[in-house]
């Protein structure tokens, strides 16, 4: 499955725009207010991010003097998951490529939003709804599928460092929790963690002696005699004991799991001393690979990233790259995700394959995928061969002059 169309009309430098994306990689280039952000908030609008972070239409999305704005998005290749969204799949002709007219199913989404002219709370209220059909007449969309399609989405100016540190939302936390050999390790885990309790409440321990001060000298002094016995001071860690620990269940297992990764951190160097901004970022998009592997079966692996290129020199940007390329759906890894990426580095527009690469320039689009231009193989193959960094600026020139 992957995202293969996205129209939009009226939505901020966008009034009447169409592109195709090829299931692997796509590389949009361009100069600076081109619109590839706007390309990549209309999808993560429209069907939303794994992240904790929420973004809302608002009255400056509105191309121009535009009172609706529509985004829809078009996914093919659904089969595997057809089981999940039914009721709102289309069927329709194409032709395969022994020129046979067949009919195959696919995946509409599309967002609605309206000015209304009315307030809630001192701010414009916009409606907004996102249905299912061509014409975006289905079915309302559920949480339960947009759960299924959100994204993952690295913004450009992201804090690696912090997305890598302790807390409920921590990357670390998600890739351990979605690993199949910890599932399968849980109770082993659990046991290491009950014995390290028993050792930090030893009687003569320092923690212990803590905990009992502030259960005698402060809490019983603020609470009523009748309490004292029932309440106290307990220090643990995610409150996992060893009495009743072959007997917890597995939603309790999973439980006492997530609160103890949600207090690990994932660091470069075991000393911990400080790195740079790049090797953080690289360690960072190397978790969000890897969480997107894991959990292919249960979400959309579709993968929006801005500027990877962000405190990385031109080595690490083509190792980053060509790792991607390893990475998404290919004729031959058919189970790889689909990445979309935006750049100003011609390090990278040079070491993209050209069909990967889309070129935007006005609110306009050019995808330079195989059929979508009118070049032959063999004009693919010169290209290849000839384009390098310095070649690859005329990805973001606004002319060219032939000598």
């Amino acid at each position: 499955m992957h995202l293969d169309e996205i129209t939009i009309k009226g939505f901020r430098l966008f009034n009447n725009f169409h592109l195709r994306f090829c299931p692997g990689l796509n590389v949009l280039v361009g100069e600076n207010d081109s619109g590839k952000t706007s390309l990549i908030d209309a999808i993560r609008y429209t069907i939303g991010t794994n992240s904790s972070e929420r973004a809302y239409i608002s009255e400056s999305d509105f191309c121009d003097n535009c009172n609706e704005l529509t985004i829809q998005l078009k996914f093919s290749a659904i089969n595997n998951h057809a089981f999940r969204f039914v009721e709102h799949i289309t069927h329709e002709p194409y032709t395969d490529a022994d020129g046979t007219e067949r009919i195959g199913s696919v995946l509409y989404v599309q967002m609605t939003a309206k000015k209304t002219g009315a307030e809630r709370r001192g701010y414009p209220y916009i409606h907004t709804e996102i249905r299912s059909g061509k014409d975006g007449n289905g079915p309302a969309i559920e949480t339960e599928i947009r759960d299924f399609l959100a994204v993952t989405y690295l913004k450009p100016l992201r804090d690696a460092e912090a997305e890598l540190s302790t807390g409920k939302a921590s990357r670390l936390s998600q890739i351990l929790n979605s690993s199949k050999d910890i599932r399968e390790s849980a109770i082993d885990i659990l046991k290491i963690i009950a014995e390290a309790n028993k050792k930090l409440l030893a009687h003569d321990g320092a923690l212990q002696g803590s905990a009992s001060n502030i259960r005698e000298n402060y809490l019983h002094q603020l609470i009523f005699e009748a309490d004292r016995s029932k309440l106290g001071a307990f220090i643990d860690i995610a409150g996992i004991k060893e009495d009743g620990l072959d007997e917890l269940s597995e939603p309790d297992k999973r439980r006492h799991l997530r609160t103890v990764f949600e207090g690990l951190s994932l660091a470069l160097s075991e000393d911990r001393r400080q790195h740079g901004l790049g090797y953080h970022n690289l360690l960072f998009m190397a978790a969000e690979l890897l969480l997107l592997e894991q959990e292919t079966e249960n979400e959309f692996p579709l993968l929006l990233i801005e500027e990877p290129e962000a405190h990385l020199h031109p080595q690490l940007q083509v190792k980053l790259l060509e790792f991607i390329n390893s990475k998404v759906k290919s004729p031959s890894n058919n189970s790889g995700i689909q990445c979309i990426l935006t750049t100003h580095s011609p390090n990278l527009a040079s070491k993209a394959d050209p069909s990967e690469i889309v070129m935007l320039a006005s609110a306009n689009a050019w995808a330079l995928m195989v059929e979508q231009t009118e070049l032959s193989e063999g004009d693919y193959a010169h290209i290849r061969k000839f384009l390098d960094v310095t070649k690859a600026n005329v990805f973001f020139a606004r002319g060219l002059i032939f000598c």
